[in-house]
């Protein structure tokens, strides 16, 4: 998993959009944006920078 989302990380910095929709918590550190959604609902949003 760490290799993947390392790699998945170096495309994003690097100026590619990459989504990664998933319910594992250990992949949050990963994140540049956290979109959390409840029954359907955005929830809370984080970690939004430009």
């Amino acid at each position: 998993m760490g290799i993947v989302m390392h790699e998945l990380r170096t495309l994003a910095d690097g100026g590619k959009s990459v989504a990664v929709v998933t319910h594992d918590p250990r992949l949050k550190p990963y994140a540049h944006r956290i979109v959390e959604v409840d029954n359907g609902m955005v929830k809370e949003v984080s970690g939004f920078n430009e």
